[in-house]
């Protein structure tokens, strides 16, 4: 009984690190040019150390002899959670690998595995803010998506907006 108390308080606290991990960043990112830029910071250690755990209990359960005796206990304990730690790794690089910059005619999104995608700044035809999102939104069909999770994005936001002022002037 009291290690469910104890598992039953660690619980919240443990999600309560691990949100403050993923919400973590600065108020401003600039790249190495000095341009305002966004990347997140958190959140790519946080699913790394998910893909450690997984692959970590995979690994683990492998060697329990009485998995290998029942294929549905070796797939459910052993192959699902390892591809569950891959998934987490190749995500991690993703989050790892984003970079947005905003440079003085366009805005540069840089991402492994798709590489880089640049939006004209002249092609901007409004910026709308819903929740903790602002969706940029492109003369062309085009959207960028920007969550207040990437580290730097309410001062990239602004500055998107103070450059369409001086534009649209």
């Amino acid at each position: 009984m009291i290690h469910a108390m104890i598992f039953g308080a660690l619980g919240p606290l443990l999600m309560g690190v691990v949100f403050y991990f993923v919400m973590w960043g600065r108020p401003r990112e600039k790249d190495q040019s000095g341009y305002p830029a966004m990347r997140f910071v958190g959140s790519p250690y946080v699913i790394l150390v998910c893909g450690l755990v997984f692959t970590g209990f995979g690994a683990f359960q492998w060697f329990v002899p009485l998995n290998h005796h029942y294929s549905g206990n070796l797939a459910m304990l052993c192959y699902a959670p390892i591809a569950l730690g891959v998934v987490c790794f190749l995500f991690s690089i993703y989050l790892a690998s984003y970079l947005a910059v905003l440079t003085p005619d366009a805005i540069t999104v840089n991402r492994w595995p798709f590489g880089r995608t640049d939006f004209s700044l002249g092609q901007l035809a409004s910026i709308e803010e819903k929740g903790k999102q602002a969706f940029l939104h492109f003369k062309d069909g085009r959207k960028l998506s920007v969550t207040y999770m990437l580290s730097g994005s309410q001062d990239f936001i602004k500055c998107v907006e103070d450059r369409r002022i001086h534009r649209d002037a």
